[in-house]
């Protein structure tokens, strides 16, 4: 299922039969698998994030894109992706 909330799509999907889903983890996965929000700084936002006490996922990492992105753990074990957009 696709929802477009004020111009924000989202992917909506059922796990698999007999699929169990994995908490919080790096690893893909079928249902709420992540979302991300963009940041202008995303080393302050890091920080700030884990001077709260937030889990690290994954760390700063730059892909091919030149794109700056990392993984939190969110409430309920959500995956929330950082993203800051390369210059």
């Amino acid at each position: 299922m696709r929802i477009d909330l004020g111009g924000t799509r989202f992917n909506i999907s059922s796990a698999a039969e007999g699929e169990s889903l994995p908490d919080g983890t790096a690893d893909l996965h079928y249902g709420l698998e992540h979302f991300g929000l963009h940041t202008d700084n995303i080393e302050e936002s890091m920080a700030n994030l884990q001077s709260h006490g937030t889990e690290v996922l994954l760390p700063i990492t730059q892909v091919g894109s030149g794109n700056k992105i990392a993984y939190v753990k969110g409430p309920d074990n959500v995956r929330i992706e950082l993203v800051q957009p390369s210059p």
